[in-house]
């Protein structure tokens, strides 16, 4: 099989190249490497990415012991307590998000950190930057 390059595959280099690269002498491997290395273009993307690859692991909802529960609640009256003083503390809350086309108590856990914006204890849920979470959905609080 015949190279379709043949005929100009071993011709000098053009005497006008020649010239320039006398002027810029060629990058060694390593500048010319970190010309191509990544860079974050989309902010938060590989975070985003996790999260889908999470949201595929379907599984069955933990039931908090009693000593958890307590332990939660305590958190969460912690938590009213700074916001009635008018305090905006960061969290950081372990969850649980139902997969709504599997049956109830299926699918996934998901870690959100973030300023609490509301707390509504006669919806019993909790806001933190949009997201709105049940308290029957949380598992852990780190304050």
């Amino acid at each position: 099989m015949r190279n379709p390059y043949e005929d100009i595959l071993y011709l000098p280099y053009p005497e006008a190249l020649s010239k320039v690269w006398e002027r810029h002498h060629r990058m060694n491997l390593v500048d010319r490497a970190k010309i191509f290395s990544p860079f974050a273009a989309l902010r938060g993307y590989e975070t985003e990415i996790s999260n889908k690859q999470f949201q595929n692991l379907n599984v069955q909802k933990n039931v908090l012991l009693e000593d958890s529960r307590e332990e939660l609640d305590e958190a969460l009256n912690a938590l009213a307590e700074r916001l009635e003083q008018g305090e905006h503390p960061s969290i950081k809350v372990l969850y649980f998000v139902q997969n709504p086309s599997l049956e109830k108590g299926i699918g996934f856990y998901r870690n959100l950190e973030g300023k609490i914006s509301k707390f509504d204890m006669h919806q019993k849920t909790l806001t933190i930057e949009e997201e709105k979470i049940p308290f029957s959905a949380i598992q852990k609080i780190l304050l």
